[in-house]
């Protein structure tokens, strides 16, 4: 099964039009040890000022993910426009090394090339936001106590805006962590790899449409599982892969198990991130979706009943996954050989390479508590297939014994940071949802998909997202104030 390794982006409407500026800074290649210490890249950042306040305001910094920066920036209008209002703050969007045009060897080819992508590391990337945060105070005229900074980010960047907050409290002030699941790791205690799919299969709860979804999954594995020796089966597997191809409309024929395979993999892909783009309006940052997208897949799923043949069961399946594939109709076929990178359009080589070292983030599907089937997570196949693509070795355990929160006991010490969560995104299940403390509040949202409170604000948002923004907005500036001139929210500028 797809693991979902592949994005974990902020998944959100665009904002029009280009309001920033754009910079390079020349950042080391490697900040640990003695080697190569010499050797700098051009990493890039954007700077929008139009709301910020230069006696010494805030700095929303956003922590970039697994993808060019613009894509980050066009996709979060709660910071770039919401808060950046309210806070009068400078917002400042860095891109992660080796993506967009952060590469530090010249160019993607030769940067992802084994050795030269081993310090393709997300600690390597939280000291490039560390170097670089200490310069840029600097260069605003800013001392240690004044212009507080904000790290915010969503999904890995959520992930990475909440470690640096607990690993470098001396530079970052406060964090919004959004949808960051930082316990989705191997030594977190009571972890429950299941959790991911079956919130997904929540998403489809209407009308029986997980239990029909399911059927299907369910008679692609049973071929796919079973030995196929005589040419009695043979002749009777032709017939269903040439019924099954039709009722899908597939690009090319399936005519094997490894067919099934990828179509499986094909629904997977559509499934999962309908349910994380669960969104009340329509969107198209992956792909052209109507709002509400998983309930969408369901309409097509009512056809189907007790009687239905193999053929009105995938002809429904094939209309419920064009709600992700083919929403805007160009396509004239399903082409399931999209596999694991159906969602994107984007080289994800790189965030695979994390995957494979300090990101691991294990997850199982069971087809019991879920609507899929039974695929446990196989550590030993996973580390063989890392070593062979990427020349890396997953080390499981790293990210909680390094970061800290294997247990709600470690994460007393840590602080000003606010997770937000929403209750049909999948991520949840190893995200901070539960009270932890004043100090790390924690918002669980309910109708909210994944990170929905980072998007621009708009007609149609859950209450509970604008609750949350408020809730956001409220500890924000509670943990910043110190760092600010007195009277900086009275005296608010109007802009």
């Amino acid at each position: 099964m797809k693991s979902f390794l592949v994005i974990l982006l902020i998944l959100a409407i665009s904002c029009n039009g280009q309001d920033y500026k754009t910079y390079y800074f020349d950042q080391k290649v490697n900040h640990e040890g003695f080697e190569m210490n010499d050797l700098t890249f051009k990493q890039k950042y954007l700077v929008k000022d139009d709301f910020y306040r230069y006696d010494k305001g805030p700095i929303l910094f956003y922590c970039g993910n697994e993808g060019p920066i613009e894509m980050f920036y066009n996709n979060t209008g709660f910071q770039t426009h919401t808060l950046a209002k309210e806070l009068n703050g400078l917002v400042v969007f860095m891109e992660h090394r080796y993506f967009g045009e952060s590469w530090p060897f010249g160019n993607e080819e030769e940067s992802l090339k084994k050795g030269n992508n081993k310090y393709l590391t997300s600690l390597q990337a939280l000291n490039d936001y560390v170097v670089f945060l200490n310069w840029f105070k600097k260069s605003l005229g800013c001392a240690d106590d004044e212009c507080p900074v904000i790290a915010i980010g969503g999904s890995y960047g959520g992930m990475l805006a909440a470690w640096i907050r607990m690993k470098f409290p001396n530079v970052v002030d406060a964090s919004l962590a959004a949808s960051a699941p930082i316990y989705q790791f191997l030594n977190r205690e009571g972890l429950n790899q299941t959790l991911f799919y079956s919130i997904i299969t929540r998403n489809y709860a209407q009308n029986g449409c997980s239990d029909k979804i399911h059927q299907a999954y369910q008679y692609l594995t049973n071929i796919i599982d079973s030995p196929m020796s005589t040419k009695y089966f043979k002749y009777q597997y032709d017939s269903i892969f040439a019924n099954i191809s039709q009722a899908m409309n597939t690009c090319e024929p399936i005519t094997n198990s490894t067919g099934l395979t990828q179509l499986r993999t094909y629904m997977d892909t559509a499934y999962s991130y309908m349910a994380m783009t669960n969104y009340p309006q329509a969107s198209s940052f992956l792909r052209s979706m109507p709002a509400w997208p998983a309930n969408a897949s369901c309409i097509p799923m009512e056809a189907v009943n007790s009687n239905s043949t193999v053929f009105e069961l995938f002809s429904a399946i094939k209309l419920s996954t064009d709600t992700f594939y083919n929403y805007d109709q160009s396509a004239n076929c399903s082409d399931i050989s999209q596999g694991d990178d159906g969602a994107s359009d984007n080289d994800m080589s790189g965030w695979n390479i994390l995957a494979c070292s300090d990101m691991v983030l294990p997850m199982a599907s069971n087809g019991k508590t879920d609507m899929f089937y039974n695929q446990p997570w196989n550590f030993e196949q996973y580390k063989e297939w890392c070593n062979y693509t990427y020349g890396v070795t997953p080390n499981y355990d790293w990210a909680l014994d390094f970061y800290g929160g294997r247990n709600d006991l470690e994460m007393e010490n840590f602080s000003n940071i606010f997770f937000s969560n929403g209750m049909l995104d999948p991520w949840s299940g190893g995200s901070p949802t539960e009270y932890l403390s004043e100090d790390l509040p924690t918002n669980y949202m309910y109708a909210s998909a994944h990170h929905n409170d980072l998007r621009l604000p708009q007609e149609g948002d859950p209450e509970s997202v604008v609750q949350g923004r408020e809730l956001e907005i409220k500890y924000l500036k509670k943990w910043i104030q110190h760092k600010l001139p007195p009277n900086y929210f009275i005296n608010k500028s109007d802009y």
